[in-house]
This record gives structure tokens, C-alpha cells and sequence, in this order.
């Protein structure tokens, strides 16, 4: 599990620990403040 942010303004970089080969990739919010809200992106590269 990752942790995310603590406020509205910052941004969180996670990285996995090995490198994956997927078609596709699941997000799944386990906890949140308020109101759930997530902003995600993935960086790869061409296999």
C-alpha cells in the first residue's frame, strides 16, 4: 500500500519496488479524508 499526500497542494511519488510487465494496472482507494478524491499517473516506457 501506498501512502499518498497530506494536503491539497503537494504531490506524492511512489515507485514500486521491481518492475512490472501489465496491460492494465488497478487502483483501489483504501482510506481517505472527507471526500475521496485521487489524481494518478503512471510513467513507463515502450517493452
Amino acid at each position: 500500500m501506498f501512502r499518498g499526500n497530506e494536503n491539497a497542494e503537494s504531490t506524492k511519488f511512489n515507485q514500486f519496488g521491481t518492475s512490472i510487465i501489465a496491460q492494465w494496472i488497478r487502483i483501489n482507494p483504501a482510506r481517505w479524508q472527507d471526500r475521496i478524491s485521487m489524481r494518478v499517473e503512471l510513467y513507463g516506457c515502450s517493452y
